[in-house]
């Protein structure tokens, strides 16, 4: 907040930039800044540059690369960046809105700065949305990565990039209510979690798969144990799930819970500490 008090009071925000719709979720990388993904139109993925903090302790960032954009040196003044729809994950969509629409897009985008990786996951041609599915936090039917993505999959209209590997085993539910679907997804140590809002046919029985960030391989299953008498809340929020490697080497992560009263969880993932 502007004055700091932690309140929304009038003129706490200055609009800068044109609105941006049909954002599905976005994600803070490690050096600060922001990545926002769009399943529909273009761009597809925005890149908000941190720009420090301001009096109040508040981080600062802008919408455009227009003024009121600092300009750091002299090259032009860069805040934002803008990626088109990687192939992978096809043409520009209107996200099932209109007929003839191909109900692709990016759901996703998660950035590590220190290895130049991104993640992505949406749906790709192959796997498109069902046009009847109309809960916009699906994380989509594939995830896909892509290295040196600041070199191969450059801004603007080009789209030339290529993934690594690719997950398509992710489940969607194919009929009402769209329970076992992909909600969430995190990383860290060498790990991709990904969060399932329920695996059916039990409602509360969320469930999060773990990928090795190398290959892509499916390496463990995790839901609801004895200690929870085998039930949770469902994982239904694209923010639900956050995960962090402790100086054992072990990964927490907690988890979206509201059943019963209950406010959040976690679990152990036990790994190797990697750097």
């Amino acid at each position: 907040m502007k004055d700091g008090n932690g309140n929304m009071d009038a003129g706490e925000y200055t609009p800068d930039g044109p609105a941006q719709p049909a954002i599905s979720n976005w994600s803070v990388d490690d050096s600060g800044d922001i990545w926002s993904a769009s399943p529909a139109g273009a761009p597809a993925i925005r890149h908000y540059l941190f720009k420090g903090l301001d009096s109040k302790g508040n981080p600062v960032y802008y919408g455009t690369n227009n003024a009121p954009c600092p300009n750091p040196g002299p090259d032009p003044p860069r805040c934002v960046e803008e990626f088109q729809t990687p192939s992978e994950f096809g043409a520009p969509s209107s996200y099932c809105n209109a007929t003839g629409d191909p109900c692709t897009g990016v759901m996703r985008a998660y950035y590590v700065p220190s290895s130049h990786t991104m993640y992505l996951s949406g749906f790709p041609p192959a796997l498109p949305k069902l046009p009847a599915e109309d809960q916009y936090t699906t994380l989509g039917r594939e995830i896909a990565r892509y290295d040196n993505w600041d070199q191969n999959c450059p801004t603007g209209t080009e789209r030339s990039c290529a993934p690594v590997w690719s997950i398509t085993d992710l489940p969607y539910q194919m009929t009402s209510p769209y329970d076992n679907v992909a909600r969430s997804m995190d990383l860290t140590c060498g790990r991709l979690l990904v969060g399932i809002q329920a695996v059916a046919p039990n409602q509360f029985f969320p469930e999060v798969r773990v990928y090795d960030t190398a290959n892509g391989a499916l390496l463990d299953r995790r839901r609801p144990g004895p200690e929870v008498a085998g039930k949770s809340g469902q994982n239904i929020n694209p923010a639900g799930m956050n995960a962090f490697q402790r100086s054992n080497g072990e990964i927490l992560v907690f988890m979206e819970e509201l059943l019963n009263a209950k406010w959040n969880s976690f679990f152990l993932v036990r790994g190797s500490r990697r750097r």
